[in-house]
């Protein structure tokens, strides 16, 4: 989704191009219609990971693990990064792309319910990627603060929702990444900013 087109193909044409690999999930991805987050957002993760030199990493939704190649191409061998979903099939083309981009990080796939698997890890995360249904957004809060290590990055897709959060759209899930967003930036243990790029980014830092 793109909240912003003509700002995001500007953006496009003069941001840093993606590794090849990537480039070619990106045009399947938009000839099947798959959301990913996209080479915009992805530049910024792999800025904020070696920003804040990440070494665990936690995504809640992670599809066929693009935006997990982000993370691997900006901190290499020190990142354990840890991907969520419940189709074994993206298990698969996950670990094809990993393969296919030469990265060295280590991966650990969990099939099954995203939030269950946080609460599950163990120790604390320094990047929470949340990429999950948006009807579920609001249950994202509390159990990332738990799990991110003070000065820990909470990161959020969608956040504008094609401008349907500013729009007067009052659907389930335009209600919930509303609420979210109220909810965050109100929390006393985040601090959080709307970067509006792609579809807009949530950017939460763990106080």
């Amino acid at each position: 989704m793109k909240t912003y087109p003509e700002l995001d193909n500007y953006l496009k044409r003069v941001a840093l191009k993606s590794p090849e690999f990537l480039v070619k999930v990106e045009r399947k991805a938009a000839h099947d219609d798959f959301p990913i987050i996209g080479p915009l957002c992805g530049q910024y993760l792999f800025q904020l990971a070696r920003m804040i030199e990440a070494r665990r990493i936690f995504e809640l939704g992670s599809g066929f693990g693009y935006s997990a190649c982000w993370f691997s191409l900006a901190r290499g061998k020190e990142a354990e990064i840890h991907l969520t979903d419940r189709d074994p099939e993206n298990k698969k083309k996950a670990l094809q792309l990993f393969s296919a981009g030469r990265l060295k990080s280590e991966f650990v796939y969990h099939l099954g319910d995203a939030l269950g698997e946080l609460n599950k890890a163990r120790g604390k995360f320094d990047i929470i990627l949340n990429d999950l249904d948006k009807i579920k957004y609001p249950d994202v809060i509390e159990p990332a603060w738990k799990k991110l290590r003070k000065g820990g990055v909470l990161v959020t897709d969608n956040v504008l929702w094609s401008g349907k959060v500013y729009s007067g759209v009052n659907d389930s899930p335009t209600r919930a990444i509303r609420k979210f967003t109220k909810m965050i930036y109100s929390h006393p243990g985040f601090r959080s900013t709307i970067i509006p790029i792609r579809d807009g980014l949530m950017v939460s830092l763990r106080v």
